[in-house]
């Protein structure tokens, strides 16, 4: 009776275990990737270069940056610039602030000792075949950064719900103003 109820209690969780590994995917995620700096630093000459395979469908796709920091982060935010550009005939630029403390240095972000952070970029209608590549590099003042562990790329169809709590529509006539008033290196 016992060796029934183990093997019952057995065949129970590696069912729930296949069906939670399975759930675990998201089918709208089209790109999710990091890239690993230097404990030596992030220098400002370095550029993160994400090349994204060719999209399979015509459809609006949100694109958020991520990044992990340390406590050895100095600043309270960083300044980034981005580049998308898809082939033949697509090309954005990106002027973004990531908070990375509150005013009070409270750190945000998900973590202990490193802490994770979401931040979405506009949307872009993208065709089926295009391929793509997202360049980003630090605008700091300082030539070379310490505390920035990773910096990751998430691009989800538009009809993900992935998305709807955390990328409101951003209006990109107005951050091709921001862009121009943006520091210049």
């Amino acid at each position: 009776m016992r060796m029934n109820v183990f093997r019952i209690l057995s065949i129970f969780f590696a069912v729930v275990s296949t069906l939670l590994s399975l759930t675990g995917c998201d089918k709208h995620t089209v790109y999710h990737s990091y890239q690993h700096i230097s404990s030596q630093g992030w220098n400002n000459r370095d550029t993160l270069i994400f090349i994204i395979d060719t999209i399979q469908e015509n459809a609006t796709y949100n694109f958020s940056l991520e990044l992990r920091s340390t406590g050895l982060y100095p600043y309270q935010n960083i300044w980034l610039a981005i580049e998308r550009r898809f082939y033949p005939d697509i090309l954005c630029y990106d002027t973004v602030e990531c908070h990375l403390t509150t005013p009070t240095t409270l750190r945000n972000g998900k973590g202990i000792y490193m802490y994770q952070h979401k931040t979405p970029l506009s949307s872009m209608q993208l065709r089926n075949r295009q391929t793509g590549q997202v360049s980003v590099i630090h605008l700091m003042q300082k030539e070379v950064i310490v505390g920035i562990h990773d910096i990751g790329l998430l691009v989800c169809r538009s009809d993900s719900t992935m998305f709807s709590q955390i990328a409101p529509s951003i209006d990109t006539k107005k951050d091709k103003k921001k862009d121009r008033e943006s520091p210049q290196r």
